[in-house]
């Protein structure tokens, strides 16, 4: 079997640069990285509530994910000690 090396990208910022390497490059017509956008409540009171604020504070959150993929069976992490309850 042969690899072909591919390019790649570790930062989550740098992955949604224009020109990354595009991660599922098998689905038809995907151009980036950028899955989804995704928002929820009332914007216009949000908004609001912000432009009203005495202190606002800015933060940029990224979300790894939650699929936690297994390098190694589950047993390797747990420990091996025994224990029996009288």
């Amino acid at each position: 079997m042969e690899y072909e090396p591919l390019p790649a990208v570790a930062d989550a910022r740098l992955a949604l640069a224009a020109g990354a390497p595009v991660v599922r490059d098998d689905l038809p017509g995907r151009t980036d990285n950028h899955i989804f956008d995704w928002e929820a409540g009332d914007a216009a009171r949000t908004e609001a509530v912000f432009r009203d604020a005495e202190i606002t504070v800015r933060q940029d959150m990224l979300y790894r994910g939650s699929i936690r993929p297994r390098w190694r069976p589950a047993a390797s992490w747990r420990t091996s000690t025994r224990c029996r309850a009288s």
